[in-house]
């Protein structure tokens, strides 16, 4: 934050022109409505502040019509902001007045601006260009500071390029504003506390010696000679209806001198848009004033718009993902947990929301994922709301997700493709085998068979043992689910699985489903299950009624960090993966957030979310490092982990050193286990006729070289030193959970656990999703129960262009038959690691269909 201001502080230094002279002003373009430099934080601040632009309230737009008691009605303006862009154009005809003459024929100023910041920093730039004016281009930049909720600071430098008008240089021109909120003195959050906005702007300009209007000669002014002063208020008498009041005292002296005047006027606001009128006090027998539209797209409370029951709409399809760690420009976004936690949250708490419908398409998320979501439409569906699922076609995974319904729909000529839960386990040896690669991997730990899929051609008993339990409990959440939503027992749910897949009209017998009927029958049958009139709303129209933040941000304000460790584990930085492969979590971008996070002072506590299968055992290690700093030094933190579908292996490494481990029934975690080796290829060379001959210096200094094989020796070696890696993971994990070694020792082994099982080996301390961990951050950063607070995201957001590489993605990968696809990706995976390195991985990549 330091350094932001002081970024700030030396633009502003460095407008300020060393000799600047000038005779002529700007002229005097359309009047707005009410004004301030650190209050405005719409579509006007692009005319006001720029920095107000930064302000994340959503796209907002104004149509502006200035008046006079002589009828002229000719000038307009229009201005549109959204994502801190901002578009305006001002037209003047016949009556742009400059140095007191009128000048004839129509002129037109456009203005762009572009704002940005965060955590109640601001900043801002606007550039502004004429037509039929003898004027230069103009640049303004601006600073606007609210870090309580009950003050904003604004500071404008205009014309920092010095814009010749007429030929002459025009010194930068300054405004200054402070608002403040009295009511946040003992006005909770959210409780009204914007009601009330004073502010007290000041304008300021120096001149070189000029002549008056009257062709007096006057004397040079600085910046301080002559201070033009405004000072208003702003309060809603009732939501959706504000009066506007500004007094200027008399300006004595200089070009801009004026008597005192009052302004004033009223705005109305419907939700989504409204208009008002703003008019000066006459002034040499002279009205003015400016009558406008606006328009804004998230919803502004109002008195004016009844309330009314609604369905909410909302469609999956797509992967569900933790967190996209960049934000990328010509790309759709994927939908994340915890914005789908934060939607359903806002959607119970919404007293006009009396349902959803819940289409679901084509989407794909883990088991742990989708057992979040349905948590979360549980929590929805105990607050006596409804819920309606309507599915063209579906298998286990969104049946599952399904069940939760109250009326689960399908169409004619459809099908639920539910037929109980597999594991699958893909061996490749006898294929490396024929073209002569000799995988030579060892491995600690009776269940550690990460290697299994290159050094096996089936199942090891440990594996099948591992595998069954794990198949067990996903099977018996399963099976609950479907008995808990459609009313039936579960040996009768055992029952009716055995007989699928099911046609629509099975599904209808078994009671699987409520009804089969299209699409465009949905809105009679949601009418049935409610005796209110309702309408339903997509869900991008709703998202548009979230509630206009009116309210300033506040430093004070507690907050905790969600840090997202995605991804297999490798050295360096993370990547977001490619055509094969999936994303990996980087030591160095994980280590830098989590060191970030933690000594960011504006932080509470930290929730460490991990999806992870493993990788590489040092790359774990630099992240387990700075999870353990979390108890160390100054800057100790409460940090909660919550593991997603998977934080196996490396995985669970870089977890077990938090305070709490938090992770759902269905996640897969433990794999306490370490491997290592190489791939040796001379039986390839031989078959292609390649020979290799080597030259070196030490015994061992090609031990880990593909090309041959490990000899006695080396094979002793590898196996020291994996057993000293796997007693440090016992001993890490030990320490983070307060066990002795031993006890370690018997649940690790490389066994992989559900969260269910891994709860009672003490793996972990809670089953629950991201909002238990939240929950359980928040009360351990002294964040009392009710209270507000935001939520900082590491690693920070990126901005790059994506021209469609995705798609092409997409369609590369859909274009390889699955079993080739699967094998490309487990080979580029194993690629990322170098031969010899001491790999935590998963046993193997277990997919459940």
């Amino acid at each position: 934050m330091l350094r932001k201001i002081f970024i700030i502080t030396v633009l502003f230094v460095l407008a300020i022109p060393a000799a600047v002279t000038a005779q002529v002003l700007q002229p005097n373009w359309l009047t707005l409505p009410q004004h301030s430099a650190a209050m405005t934080d719409d579509a006007l601040a692009l005319f006001v502040n720029p920095a107000g632009l930064g302000v994340d309230n959503g796209p907002t737009s104004y149509f502006l019509l200035p008046y006079s008691n002589k009828g002229n009605f000719g000038d307009w303006g229009l201005t549109f902001e959204g994502d801190g862009l901002a578009y305006a154009m001002e037209v003047m005809a016949d009556s742009l007045v400059w140095q007191g003459t009128t000048l004839p024929g129509y002129r037109r100023r456009h203005t762009l601006g572009l704002g940005g910041g965060e955590y109640g920093q601001y900043f801002g730039v606007a550039y502004s260009w004429t037509t039929r004016l003898d004027r230069q281009n103009s640049w303004d930049i601006g600073y606007l500071s609210r870090t309580a909720r009950w003050l904003s600071i604004g500071i404008v430098a205009r014309g920092v390029n010095e814009p010749r008008w007429q030929g002459a240089k025009t010194p930068v021109a300054y405004d200054l504003g402070l608002a403040v909120r009295p009511l946040t003195l003992w006005t909770p959050r959210g409780k009204g506390a914007d009601r009330l906005t004073l502010f007290f702007d000041a304008k300021m300009h120096k001149f070189d010696a000029y002549v008056d209007a009257a062709g007096i000669p006057q004397e040079k002014q600085t910046y301080t000679d002559n201070i033009d002063l405004n000072l208003g208020a702003n309060w809603q008498v009732v939501p959706g209806f504000n009066v506007h009041f500004d007094f200027a005292p008399e300006l004595k002296e200089g070009p801009l001198k004026h008597d005192a005047r009052v302004s004033g006027g009223v705005s109305f606001n419907f939700g989504n848009g409204g208009f008002g009128a703003y008019q000066r006090e006459a002034q040499n027998n002279q009205l003015s004033g400016v009558a406008y539209l606006s328009g804004n797209e998230l919803y502004k409370k109002t008195i004016f718009q009844k309330p009314q029951k609604r369905f909410v709409e909302i469609v999956l399809k797509g992967d569900i993902v933790e967190y996209e760690p960049r934000s990328l420009l010509f790309r759709p976004r994927n939908r994340s947990i915890y914005k789908f936690h934060k939607e359903v949250e806002r959607l119970t708490e919404d007293v006009e929301v009396c349902g959803i419908l819940l289409k679901i398409e084509n989407f794909s998320a883990g088991f742990a994922k989708r057992q979040e979501m349905r948590n979360a439409l549980m929590k929805f569906k105990a607050a006596g709301k409804k819920i309606v699922v309507y599915m063209e076609s579906g298998g286990n995974g969104a049946y599952y997700l399904a069940t939760v319904a109250d009326k689960i729909y399908l169409p004619p000529a459809s099908g639920l493709d539910v037929v109980g839960i597999a594991a699958q386990a893909l061996f490749v040896k006898g294929t490396l085998n024929k073209i002569g690669i000799e995988p030579q991997l060892e491995h600690i730990g009776d269940y550690k068979s990460a290697s299994d899929m290159f050094t096996r051609e089936s199942m090891s008993p440990a594996q099948r043992e591992a595998t069954d339990a794990i198949l067990d409990d996903f099977f018996d959440i399963f099976i609950q689910a479907i008995a808990d939503g459609r009313g039936k027992s579960v040996d009768d749910v055992k029952v009716i699985i055995d007989q699928g897949p099911f046609s629509s009209e099975e599904a209808l017998k078994h009671g699987l489903i409520d009804s089969i009927v299209y699409e465009d029958q949905l809105s009679d049958l949601l009418k049935t299950l409610t005796s209110k009139r309702v309408v339903t709303v997509p869900e991008k129209k709703y998202l548009a009624k979230w509630d206009y933040p009116t309210e300033w941000f506040d430093v004070r304000e507690k907050k905790i960090a969600i840090v997202y460790g995605l991804g297999s584990i490798v050295s360096g930085e993370s990547s977001s993966g490619g055509i094969f492969g999936g994303e990996t979590m980087g030591s160095a971008t994980i280590a830098r957030a989590l060191k970030q996070a933690r000594e960011d002072k504006e932080v509470t506590a930290v929730v460490f979310r991990v999806d992870s299968p493993g990788g590489s055992g040092l790359a774990s290690e630099m992240i387990m490092r700075e999870v353990k700093r979390y108890k160390e030094g100054d800057n100790k933190k409460p940090i909660i982990v919550s593991m997603s579908d998977v934080a196996g292996s490396g995985g669970y490494y870089v977890a077990c050193m938090a305070d709490t481990i938090v992770a759902l029934p269905t996640t897969i975690t433990g794999s306490i286990g370490v491997i290592s080796g190489k791939f040796a290829v001379d039986g390839l060379y031989k078959k292609i006729a390649l020979n290799q001959e080597t030259l070196k210096r030490g015994k061992f200094a090609d031990m880990y070289w593909a090309s041959r094989s490990f000899t006695d020796e080396e094979w002793s070696k590898l196996r020291d030193h994996i057993n000293q890696f796997y007693q440090l993971f016992l001993q890490r994990v030990a320490e983070g959970r307060a066990m002795d070694t031993a006890a370690v020792n018997k649940i690790a082994q490389g066994r992989i656990w559900s969260g269910a099982d891994a709860k009672e080996n003490g793996l972990i301390d809670a089953t629950g999703g991201l909002d238990l961990a939240l929950d359980l951050a928040a009360k351990a950063g002294g964040i009392k129960e009710g209270e507000k607070y935001k939520v900082k995201f590491y690693p920070r957001r990126k901005h790059e262009l994506n021209f469609g590489s995705q798609w092409m993605e997409s369609k590369i990968r859909n274009s390889i038959p699955l079993p080739l696809l699967t094998i490309a990706d487990r080979l580029a995976d194993e690629q990322r690691w170098n031969d010899g390195e001491i790999l935590m991985l998963m046993p193997y990549q277990l997919e459940i269909k």
